[in-house]
């Protein structure tokens, strides 16, 4: 079939429909004025659906471009901006943003008249929330101060390392360079920095700090992010556009047109599919405070908290969607591996003594890749022990690891920690702990020279060459290893670990639900898929979806071609976006809520407590408890109601809290 409108195509292997348009267009981002032979546009299923040989129609001259003056800088004026951001830096000028639009014509002069002024709302909202430098008493209040930083907070002096995905060779990291936040998208990572490079032909892999010294190339990178579809995510600019039709599959998840689907789409990973937090509340506040000034309500779903967010695409990347079958964009795994194989012994609830291969890396016993049994000395005297007979009740207790033991859980489900200073990008270890303290009941208590006799037992986060922990607690110090490329999924990963979780794919049952693939498993690292551990960890159904699941191609010799595979073939497995359903069940079952005995938590006595102007919990307990360490002592209701720690900060004068009665 000949094409109606344009000229012919003929996809290419490895072709997707923005590269074409990048190649044959001169812009990636008009990829949707490529059309099928009968006319008509390319979906977003026809987008990720593409096969070689199929015929696409390259329109044959640029379609009309919208009127600047017709889109955003008719919808925000000069006036209407500087009233948004007083407090914004010299790199956030009005110019440079309107210069950097011309790059996106289609933004804000798509859809209607409302949904024009809401995108705009919606864009200026979620960049002012990844500058903020507002705080509840802040001057003008907390949503006046949108665009004041122009790089992560921490990260000046770039001592922020961790942002180099060194598995990506097609955006590899330029020597001496980092990639952390910077400009109003904060854009991040490596790969970001050389596709958004890429589209807009400035080479940031060599040159990153251009995103904030240069005001439109950072507003650029912005729209870049804004209008770039991800698959199977839609691009922001469709979503507040009216472009985007929600699948079947969206529809299920909650996923609809709104600004809590750019939420979405931009952090869901860490902010949706749980009950409204501070930062969405903040991006909200934002939202309110811009379409109240360009004279438009908010439209329909505004938040994300009933809305599933997209497991298996990271909003943080792209161009590494993982769909469980192949090796395409795998991220940094940080597993440890070595040729100096040794077998050790260890014990569970209903085992003892199994013995278990483990890989000696740089003196730690290390199974499966990231589970720290000990050092290979303890390891090595332990398993001297079980061969000569010479075994005691102490040493079981000693080298196993048993998640089904009370003496391996932390106590109360309250986990003392530190971090060291050295390490880079801590924020990754903040966001994994509000992650884990949003979705159980689990708590996480700072420890500091003031408490350290009260927490004795603790897990300290520390750089190291892989990502890696030790299972349940041990007793005393106890470290999480990370490496500058293990990232907040990563991290909630590892203090799955550390609270008693073991892999997924270690379970006794999994071969009824996931194939592996030996003959592309290197021979010295196959030992870490022959384990079976019945430790009492089989706790419902199999679940391909826990951030406890080994990923794909794990230890593959060919990572285009996966180690594991599911069973059912739609299912997905190895993601790091954030807990599952299952595994929020399990830690439910290793921690349970103590209740009254009729089925409803039992609450402590409690006295009602008024705010008070610049007062936070740690100052509200070290004046009324006697000490600012008991600020989680401190509740939201007399129902028993917790603070996180990402509320430790975020109170209002007026509002009542309830103090212990003792």
């Amino acid at each position: 079939m000949s094409c109606t409108i344009g000229q012919s195509y003929i996809v290419k292997s490895g072709d997707i429909p923005f590269d074409i348009a990048q190649r044959e267009l001169g812009n990636g981002n008009r990829w949707r004025e490529i059309l099928k032979p009968d006319g008509s546009r390319l979906t977003e299923l026809d987008a990720i659906n593409l096969q070689p040989g199929q015929q696409l129609c390259i329109p044959g001259a640029p379609l009309p471009s919208p009127s600047i003056l017709t889109g955003f800088a008719n919808i925000v004026s000069r006036q209407i901006y500087e009233t948004m951001f007083p407090h914004r830096n010299d790199l956030y000028d009005y110019d440079s943003l309107i210069a950097a639009v011309q790059q996106y014509p289609q933004f804000c002069n798509e859809g209607t008249p409302d949904q024009r002024r809401q995108e705009a709302a919606a864009f200026l909202a979620n960049i002012a929330h990844e500058t903020t430098g507002g705080w509840e008493t802040a001057p003008g209040g907390r949503h006046a101060w949108g665009l004041h930083f122009i790089e992560e907070v921490g990260c000046e002096n770039g001592s922020c390392t961790g942002y180099c995905d060194v598995n990506n060779s097609i955006y590899p990291c330029a020597s001496g360079q980092t990639y952390h936040g910077r400009g109003p998208m904060q854009l991040s990572w490596n790969y970001n920095y050389g596709a958004a490079g890429q589209a807009l032909g400035v080479d940031l892999l060599a040159n990153p700090d251009l995103v904030k010294s240069d005001g439109t190339l950072a507003f650029q990178t912005a729209l870049w992010f804004w209008m770039t579809p991800q698959p199977p995510k839609p691009s922001c600019h469709d979503v507040m556009a009216g472009r985007w039709a929600p699948s079947a599959e969206d529809v299920t998840a909650g996923r609809t047109p709104g600004f809590g689907m750019t939420i979405n789409i931009i952090n869901g990973g860490l902010e949706c599919s749980i009950p409204t937090n501070g930062k969405v509340q903040d991006r909200v506040g934002f939202y309110q405070r811009f379409t109240q000034l360009l004279g438009v309500t908010m439209g329909e779903a505004v938040y994300c908290d009933r809305m599933r967010h997209y497991a298996l695409a990271t909003s943080e990347n792209p161009s590494n969607v993982d769909n469980g079958n192949c090796g395409c964009g795998i991220p940094f795994d940080g597993f440890l591996a070595s040729d100096d194989i040794r077998t050790g012994f260890i014990s569970g609830e209903n085992f003892t003594n199994k013995a278990v291969q483990y890989a000696a890396v740089d003196g730690l016993a290390v199974f499966e890749g990231c589970i720290v049994l000990g050092t290979v000395e303890e390891m090595e005297q332990h398993a001297a022990k079980v061969q000569t007979g010479e075994i005691s009740e102490d040493d079981i207790r000693l080298s196993g690891v048993h998640v089904s033991n009370p003496k391996k859980l932390w106590p109360n489900g309250i986990v003392p920690y530190a971090i060291a200073s050295d390490l880079p990008n801590k924020e990754r270890i903040r966001d994994a702990i509000a992650h884990w303290e949003e979705r159980t009941s689990i708590r996480f208590v700072r420890r500091s020279n003031s408490n350290a006799s009260q927490y004795p037992n603790y897990i300290y986060f520390q750089s190291a060459d892989g990502c890696w922990s030790y299972v349940g607690m041990q007793g005393g110090r106890q470290e999480i290893g990370l490496a500058s490329g293990c990232s907040t999924g990563t991290t909630i990963h590892e203090i799955g670990h550390a609270l008693g979780l073991w892999h997924e794919q270690s379970r006794e049952d999994r071969d009824r639900h996931i194939k592996i693939h030996w003959d592309n498993i290197k021979s010295d690292h196959a030992h870490n898929f022959s384990q079976h551990i019945n430790d009492g960890d089989d706790h419902g159904p199999y679940d391909y979806a826990s951030i406890m699941h080994y990923h794909a191609t794990a230890f593959a010799k060919d990572r285009n071609k996966p180690t594991i595979t599911p069973i059912i073939s739609s299912k997905h497995i190895g993601q790091r976006q954030g807990l599952s359903a299952g595994d929020i069940a399990t830690i439910r079952t290793l921690y349970p809520e103590k209740d009254s005995g009729k089925g409803l938590k039992k609450c402590p006595p409690s006295r009602p407590y008024t705010v008070q102007q610049g007062d936070w919990l740690h100052n509200i307990a070290e004046r009324e408890l006697g000490s600012g360490d008991r600020w989680r002592e401190i509740l939201k209701t007399p129902n028993n109601d917790v603070f996180t720690e990402a509320e430790v900060e975020d109170l209002n004068p007026g509002q009542i809290i309830y103090l212990p009665v003792n």
